[in-house]
């Protein structure tokens, strides 16, 4: 589907531009919802109004989390190391939790400086998480290139991580890269 078409023009009252889809045309309207551009209605100089517009959101629903789970003695430790946004649903019968969110490490400069390690690490005992949780783990900063002096040598900041579910927010920001 095309969108913002142009109204076609109308030559000397016998031919007729050909209009862009969803745009008008000599005796037709633009089409609602498709933000073309109104044309000439009829010879006696009727002007048609451009169609409306239209908001259209897509997006990519987050994926369900695959952490690592090992236990130490009674707990059950859950690892989530694939670096981007995914959720997780808690066990319906625990609600009492405890958090390690560590922001990603920033990239090394190319010639003088290394990476901040993550910025934040944040340890939280006793957080109630009773609903589906969206966590995220940062991504590495990226390495600097070229040779002191360049723009480009310096690091790039590293991610944040976090953990958000109701009213817990937990974020971690990314170490600053080096220069």
């Amino acid at each position: 589907v095309e969108y913002g078409g142009g109204g076609n023009g109308y030559n000397n009252g016998v031919t007729a531009a050909v209009a862009r889809p969803g745009a008008g045309s000599f005796g037709v309207e633009a089409l609602a919802n498709r933000g073309g551009g109104g044309a000439l209605i009829s010879s006696a100089g009727v002007r048609g109004a451009g169609g409306s517009g239209v908001v259209i959101i897509r997006y990519a629903a987050p994926a369900a989390c695959s952490p690592t789970s090992t236990s130490i003695g009674t707990d059950t430790i859950l690892r989530f190391a694939t670096t981007g946004t995914c959720t997780w649903a808690p066990p319906g019968n625990i609600s009492t939790y405890q958090l390690l969110v560590v922001g990603a490490g920033g990239g090394g400069g190319s010639n003088l400086g290394g990476g901040g390690g993550g910025g934040r690490v944040i340890s939280q005992s006793n957080v109630n998480i009773s609903q589906t949780a969206t966590i995220t783990v940062g991504a590495g900063g990226a390495g600097g290139v070229g040779n002191y002096g360049d723009t480009t040598n310096h690091g790039k900041t590293g991610g944040r991580s976090a953990v958000v579910s109701g009213s817990v927010n937990v974020l971690s920001l990314g170490g600053s890269g080096g220069n």
